[in-house]
């Protein structure tokens, strides 16, 4: 099995400042892994760099429809300005044939 090299004895040059080190000295650099730099030019790696995170699931998997429960033993409806509850229409508001 050929592996790599343990790399005591070799040198290396920090991507940043071009100075030279001993090559287990350098290592990745946090925002760019490909990088190898020193310590005084060592960046961690940013947040900003990850992906969003998701947004939670809102809608529900078995809905109902909204019904208006009165408060009352009588059936009783909300006020007609209640975009949410509108009032149902009488018996007379409709001409009959």
């Amino acid at each position: 099995m050929v592996g790599f090299a343990s790399g005591k004895l070799a040198l290396g040059i920090c991507g940043r400042c071009n100075r030279k080190f001993p090559y287990q000295k350098l290592r990745a650099d946090g925002n760019s892994p490909s990088l190898r730099v020193c310590d005084e030019d060592w960046d961690c790696r940013n947040p900003w760099r990850d992906p969003p995170i998701q947004p939670d699931p809102i809608s529900l998997k078995y809905p109902r429809p909204d019904t208006y429960i009165g408060t009352s033993g009588s059936q009783s409806y909300p006020d007609i300005t209640d975009p949410f509850h509108p009032v149902p229409p009488n018996e007379g508001d409709y001409p009959t044939k």
